[in-house]
């Protein structure tokens, strides 16, 4: 089974049983889940990074951002219905996040209800309030491929992510990136992420 079909929800029997932690049996689901995130989460490390992007990294972070800026601004208009039709449109079936609402769910919705949607996507946008249960995920562990399953360093993440919230995301960037390439913010350099340029 490959990994777009464990990204849809389509799953079979792969239960992880057991992990070999640092040569230790590991049985317990509750120990197996503590494992992998362990060695997930030590992948990401800063100590992983060479000196100079972890000083670049550091100064940048110490950076205060400023986010005001004209409620005129191209980019801080409110979201129209179509970009919210459109988006809906270009969503291909994934799994739902914790909440438990799927991208099947929304596209089915009424224009009356993708109108409150879309005013609650605007709502979000200018109050700069984002909905703390958007910010938790479901994270799965994807065997790679050709590994052995016993060691919890042959694993992947993936993150279910809330439909709702990946629609915002979809919108939002939508929107930024048009803005950039029309006022040519981004530098000639760059490449990846860009259509038409990878």
């Amino acid at each position: 089974m490959g990994t777009s079909e464990k990204t849809c929800g389509i799953f079979r029997s792969s239960n992880i049983r057991i992990l070999y932690n640092n040569g230790i049996l590991v049985t317990s689901l509750q120990d197996i889940a503590n494992c992998i995130a362990s060695e997930l989460g030590s992948t990401t490390k800063s100590n992983n990074s060479s000196v100079s992007f972890l000083h670049h990294k550091f100064t940048s972070e110490k950076q205060k951002l400023n986010f005001n800026s004209s409620p005129y601004a191209p980019h801080n208009r409110d979201f129209a219905f179509f970009e919210l039709k459109r988006c809906l449109s270009e969503m291909h079936k994934s799994s739902p996040g914790p909440d438990n609402i799927s991208y099947t769910m929304i596209q089915h919705l009424s224009d009356e209800s993708l109108h409150n949607l879309l005013f609650l996507y605007n709502r979000i946008w200018h109050e700069r309030s984002f909905p703390s249960s958007w910010q938790q995920a479901i994270i799965i562990p994807v065997l790679k491929p050709g590994k052995e399953n016993s060691n919890p360093c042959n694993y992947w993440p993936i993150a279910l992510i809330n439909c709702m919230c990946k629609i915002l995301d979809k919108m939002t960037n939508k929107c930024l990136v048009y803005y950039l390439e029309t006022n040519s913010l981004l530098s000639p350099f760059q490449s990846g992420f860009r259509q038409g340029r990878s």
